[in-house]
């Protein structure tokens, strides 16, 4: 096998498995801060909600669910 069909080789097996790797990082990234910032949309409605069915400003900290 010459030098240049190992080198074609290599380079065809690299650079998918780096490009792979990367789009597998930034999708978990991604779906992380999706997560993340849902639950803290929902945990804000939430509590902004339990503030207006109290009737009162503040809301007991044991009410929070974690």
């Amino acid at each position: 096998m010459k030098i240049r069909q190992k080198l074609n080789i290599q380079f065809v097996l690299l650079v998918p498995t780096i490009v792979l790797t990367t789009f597998i990082g930034i999708y978990y990234i991604y779906q992380s801060y999706v997560s993340h910032r849902f639950f803290t949309r929902l945990r804000s409605k939430a509590i902004t909600t339990a503030e207006l069915l109290s009737g009162n400003n503040e809301i007991d900290v044991s009410l929070h669910v974690k």
